[in-house]
Order: C-alpha cells, then structure tokens, then sequence
C-alpha cells in the first residue's frame, strides 16, 4: 500500500532545502591528482549538467521552463521577509509566534577564503590601477581597490550572477560609469547544441554602474521575460565597447547572441547594427582601434536553429553603420565562437581566432573536438583596404586530431569554451592565446620557432584561461582568468613565467556538495566538491582557508563516522577514499580508487550519486544510472588498492527501466539497513534489509507526487526512519512533501 504524503507549497523553503542537499553552482585541475582520473571534456561535462539541470527544472506538464520564470522568482523572493524584518513585525504586533531556528541564528562565511572559481573577464580603473573588477562565470562581480589583495562583491545577490564581460566608459567626466554583460553559452557539437543553449549559462541582460562600480541595476531594455527558451540576444553578451571617442552621445555597442547591437542612449535602447535577430549567430564580438579609426566586428556562421545567419564573418566600420565585409578567402564555412583583436600599439593590425567543431567517434573527447584558424589582419590606410594572412599551421599541434595531445600541451578550447587573444600593449607581435594551456608568441605566430606555452597543464598557472589583460603602467605584469580564479605574472616575457594566485576573499568558487562530520558536536570539519577546484577541506581548527586534497571536479563527498576516513568523487562515478593522518587532517597519502570491473569507470550520468551506511560506515551505495550497486567491506578498502575491486555486488531489483534514471537515495539509521532511492521520473522506492541478498523495492510514491517530477533529495530521520522529506525541484509543481510512516 502507498504511503500518503503531507505536503507544503513553500517554493523558497524547496529552494532552501535543495540548496542543502546538493550546494549547486565546473574539469580537470592537474593540481593535487592522486590516482587516474578520467578525464572528460569541459564541454561534455557541460552537457551532462545541462541534461541534469533541465530535467531537474523544467515544468514536467509542458516540457520547457516556464515563461519569465526569473522574473516572478526575484518578485516572489521580495515578498519574503528578512528575518529582522520578520522579528520586529512579531515585536510591534506584540506576538509570541515561534521563530524558526534558521531564522534566529547568525549566519556568516566559511569560505573558501582562499580558492576561487571560474573568472571571465578582467578591467581595470582608468583612474586608478589599484581598482580592479572581475566577472565571475556564476558568483557576480567583484572589485578591488588594493590591487587584488582583497575583494568586493559589489553586485545584488538578486540580480544575475553569470557575467561574461566588463566595460568603463573612459570618456573624461563619465568614468563613473560601467557595464557588465551577463551569460555564458557553453560549447557542445552540432547535435546538442540547442539543448545546450536551453539550459546553460544564459544571463538576462546588461547592468550598469553609474557609482564606478559599487553598485548595479539591469538595463530593463536588455532584461527577457522568456527565460528558459533558445537565447534572446541580450541572454548571452559575449562583449561590450563603449564609444571613447564620442562626446555628444552615450554610445555603447554589445557583441550578443545574434550580433552587434548599439545604444546611443547608454544602455535606455537598442538597434541592431550588425548580424540576424531571426537566425542568431552564437557567437559575437566587437574591437575598437586604438585611434578610433575603425571599428571591428566578426560573427560566427553556426546558429541555434542550425539555419545560417544573413550575416556572418569579419567586417570592419568607420561609424559603426556601415560595414563592410572583409572575411578572408579560406575562412571556415562553420564556425561557432569567433575572437579579435587589435594591437594598441598598431591601428592598423587585426588578429583572429576561431573555433569550428567536427565529429569524432570518442563519447569522452567529442565536445572537444574543435579546429582552430589564426589570421592576421593588416590594413593599409592609404589604399583604403587590408591584407590576411593565414598563420594557422603556426598554432601549437594544429592537426587537432590528438586531442589527448592538444589538451594537456598544445591549443585546445574545448569546444570554445576556454577561448581567448590578446596583445601586448607596446608590441604589436606580442601575442597571448589561451584555451586549456596558455602560449606567447613574439612574432604574432608567424612560425613556431618564437611561441613558448606559459601556463595550463603542468604549470603553477590553473588551466582552462579565458581572458589575459595587461596592468595598465607596466604591460610586463599580465593577468589571468581560468577556472581557477585569478592569477598574475610579474614578466609575462620571461624565459620561464611565475605565476601567484590573487584570489583571497574572491569568494566565487562553484560548490557541487558539501559534507560535514555528524558525529561529533561542533566540529568545524567541512569538506566540498567544487567545479574545476577538486575536492576542498576546510580544516577542524576553524579556519576559512581550505586546502585541495583531490582533483578533477569534485562531486558527492561525505564524512565518516569520527572523522574515520572520507569519501570524495568526480564525474560519472570515479569514487576514490581516503583516511584521515593522526593529526586529524585527510592525507593523499591515503587515497584510492574505488571501482567494480563490472560497472566500469564510466556512466550515462555526469553527476555522481552515492551514499554511506550511517550507523557502521560499511557499506557503499552507488547510483549507476538506473540501477544502484553496494560494496561491502568498505572501510577495509580504504587505503587498501588490493580491495578496491572486491564485494561489489549489482541489487538486481532496484533497476529501473531503460529511460528512468535514479536521481537521489538515502540510507537509514533507524533502523539500519533500509533503502529510499527516487527517480526523474517521480517516483519514491523503499528497500528493508538492503545490504543482504537481492532485496526488492516497494513503490511508496504517493499519489499526489507531481507526475513526471525530478525528487532531487530525499532527508530520513536519523532517530525514526518512518518520516521522510521527499523533495521535487521542477517549476509548476508541489515542492516539498513529508510522511511520518
């Protein structure tokens, strides 16, 4: 018989919950490996995510995410009180009404105040160098007035927090004002792409500052209400360029999904000056020359409805009106993001980079899978027109076909996602180019005999770089946007270039989970999965400063009993344990593999799902798609290779049909030995006496589950296992629901 749930329809108290159950907000960081990681491409893993993050949200009736949904979330969530707010109405109503506990402690940091996330994009204060702001590729923007010693946010925790990129107007008189661009389209092949483009790193417009920086409201002519569908244009803004050298208007021009768009107005309206609002190119981006003589624009060919843009290629303006058509014979016919740049030193020099991905029958390297072309543009003013040269061959291994190659020592973007050129300031054939590693060329890649790699892989420089610019005083000093925060160099022309990470108080690291040791009151041991940044521990003694003690992005973790050993895991179910050393901190030391020939290292799903037995610690219970696997004698395994293999054991009747995978499960203390696993389907199963034998499951779903629902957590009362809180994550749907038998 099914049980009957009580259910609540608190949607920010299904938020909160979730927010617990899996710290969301990505994959390789050599840093700190132990063992063999699989590894699996950004863009890949992006796609599993994206997978995963629509089914977990999509409304289950119509298939999509509902219109303006992030609209009516920021409306709802200013409908809520703050808990000052809601004690003070208590006190002037002279009430005695309980106060819940979440509401009456004081929260405050646990950091990391030492490892940041992924950046995006660098600028500096015209006015004064020590003022630097960063985007963040999901943790908003942040600012420095002490030259990156410590850091601001400065952004609402409202507003949209993935921003791709930032501007100041530098006009005399106007440098008080700034822009920041939101979204970040992630990279996938041709087959994926609009799937992609659904569900990942979509922002919803620009914000602007008109305090240098400290404070931001969106453009309400750039903010959607159709959030959820293929990209609008100012869903993803790839750059921004305010016209310098225009006193009379307030001209600001934004590279979108779609194309250039201008604003004469700063920011109160828009026209498309260059590109297709009906079939959207994915990729834009916008140059000024030094000296204002021209403009530069170039549009990728590839679109999210796979039908090609009226517009697509290089162009050049002198007024931004009128372009005119300048793309190279041999240029690709496919290509999906498009970089430029100009040599300040030098007007007249243009250089590019492009990225088109190809097929390849590889299910971990496909979305890897890209071919570059590097191009440089010189233009003669007195004849009026410029001159390409294909400098392709010169790109470190630009065969592509190696991909393994490619990623950990040559030129690799991973599908565009990690994509950026640069020049230096006083040297026009100074050129910088990142994807996973990042190379200097002095002759602007005119061979391969001047081009060293500089960081990624094997470096003190993180991988995966996605934006260099140079101080403003000194163009020796370079710094550095990865996955791995912010870095500098203090001589970027080194024959051997130092790097040293700025990131303290740059709180933007991407948390997947966070564990913490049930056993013992008031221990301050916490230890996260973060994207990119491995698996983090933040020390017993208290403090915020963690330390990395695995690598690849690190997903589900958990704390053994008294701190006994720890369990920590990346994509696709790669489960490594590690003990803890006398002194009470987790050693590398101690760290293997966890596998079963029989499962393989790899699964369908990106997110790996397990569980521990809470009351010995035993035994192990692993989701592999739809079907959950145990293994016994855990803590022996641990620290013990020989027994990495051993009491693996399939439970054949927890397996769900092809299509349904098992989103979320949870092992009871009370009594021990009893299963409850969900699904993305909807449904709840419970398995008594689950470490012995072949158990069944019992279907507990109650009939006023929503039909078709994501059950994203599932939290057992450790004292009495008969109450249950099931959790649903979609829109449109009854979120939270609690039985007590």
């Amino acid at each position: 018989m099914k049980l009957i749930f009580k259910y609540f329809n608190y949607k920010i108290l299904a938020k909160y919950v979730i927010l617990l159950c899996l710290i969301l907000l990505f994959s390789c960081n050599n840093k700190s490996d132990v063992g063999i990681i699989k590894k699996i491409s950004k863009a890949d893993i992006k796609y599993y995510f994206a997978e995963r993050e629509f089914k977990m949200t999509r409304d289950p009736k119509t298939n999509e995410i509902p219109f303006d949904i992030r609209n009516r979330e920021l409306e709802f969530i200013k409908s809520i009180p703050s808990r000052e707010e809601f004690i003070l109405q208590n006190q002037l109503n002279n009430e005695k009404k309980y106060i819940p506990t979440i509401l009456s402690q004081n929260w405050s940091s646990a950091g990391p105040n030492n490892i940041a996330g992924r950046i995006k994009d660098i600028c500096f204060d015209i006015n004064n160098s020590n003022i630097i702001l960063v985007a963040s590729a999901s943790g908003g923007l942040w600012r420095s007035t002490d030259n990156a010693e410590s850091w601001t946010k400065t952004n609402d925790a409202s507003s949209e927090q993935s921003i791709y990129c930032i501007e100041q107007d530098k006009r005399v008189g106007k440098t008080n004002v700034w822009y920041y661009g939101t979204g970040e389209l992630l990279s996938t092949t041709d087959r994926k792409f609009a799937k992609i483009n659904r569900t990942v790193g979509m922002g919803n417009g620009i914000y602007k500052s008109t305090d240098n920086g400290l404070s931001w409201a969106p453009l309400q002519s750039t903010i959607s209400k159709n959030q959820g569908a293929i990209p609008e244009v100012f869903q993803a803004v790839w750059d921004i360029k305010v016209d310098n050298f225009n006193s009379d208007k307030d001209i600001v021009y934004a590279a979108c999904h779609g194309g250039i768009m201008v604003s004469e107005d700063g920011g109160e309206s828009w026209n498309l000056s260059l590109g297709d609002l009906t079939n959207k190119c994915f990729s834009s981006d916008i140059e000024f020359t030094s000296d204002n003589s021209m403009i530069y624009a170039a549009l990728s060919s590839m679109t999210s409805n796979n039908k090609k843009p009226l517009k697509s290629g290089i162009y050049r303006s002198k007024d931004g009106k009128n372009w005119i058509d300048i793309t190279p014979q041999g240029y690709p016919d496919d290509t999906r993001v498009v970089k430029i740049v100009t040599a300040p030193s030098n007007p007249n020099i243009l250089y590019l980079l492009t990225e088109t991905p190809y097929i390849i029958n590889d299910p971990l390297l496909s979305f890897a899978a890209s071919k570059h072309t590097f191009w440089k543009y010189t233009f003669n003013p007195s004849e009026g027109k410029g001159y390409w040269e294909n400098r392709t061959n010169n790109l470190p291994y630009p065969d592509a076909d190696d991909i393994n190659r490619n990623l950990t020592n040559g030129f690799n973007s991973l599908g565009g996602y990690c994509f950026t050129i640069n020049v230096k300031p006083d040297n026009e054939d100074v050129v910088f180019l990142g994807g996973t590693n990042l190379f200097r060329s002095t002759n602007g890649f005119a061979d391969t005999l001047q081009t060293v790699r500089i960081g990624g892989y094997n470096t003190q420089q993180h991988p995966d770089n996605h934006y260099v610019e140079f101080y403003p005083s000194n163009s020796n000093i370079l710094y550095n946007a990865s996955d791995g925060g912010l870095s500098i160099t203090n001589d970027c022309m080194a024959s051997n270039v130092s790097w040293f990470e700025k990131n303290y108080g740059l709180k933007t690291t991407q948390f997947y989970s966070v564990a913490f040791n049930h056993t013992v009151d008031g221990d301050n041991l916490l230890i996260g999965g973060l994207q990119d940044q491995g698996t983090v521990i933040k020390p017993y003694n208290g403090s915020n400063n963690w330390y990395q003690i695995f690598g690849g992005d690190g997903l589900s973790c958990y704390i053994a009993n008294n701190r006994d050993f720890a369990i920590v895991s990346v994509y696709q179910n790669q489960i490594y344990g590690a003990k803890f050393t006398s002194n009470g901190q987790l050693s590398i030391n101690y760290n293997n593999y966890l596998y079963s020939n029989e499962i393989g290292n790899l699964s369908k799903n990106f997110f790996t799902i397990f569980d521990v037995e809470p009351n010995n610690n035993n035994e192990l219970y692993l989701v592999v798609d739809n079907v959950i696997y145990i293994k016994n004698n855990l803590k022996n395994a641990i620290g013990n290779p020989n027994l990495a293999n051993s009491d693996w054991m399939r439970l054949l009747n927890t397996a769900m049909p092809d299509g349904v995978n098992i989103s979320a499960l949870k092992v009871s203390s009370k009594p021990a030995n009893r299963l409850f696993f969900g699904t993305d389907n909807g449904k709840i199963y419970r398995v008594d006496n689950c470490n012995s034998g072949n158990p069944s499951k019992i279907d507990i779903s109650s009939d006023n589950f929503p039909i078709g629902a994501y059950v994203s957590c599932i939290a057992v009362d450790p004292l009495d296992a008969d109450k249950i809180f099931v959790v649903f994550s979609n829109y449109n749907v009854q979120s939270i629901f609690y039985t007590s038998n």
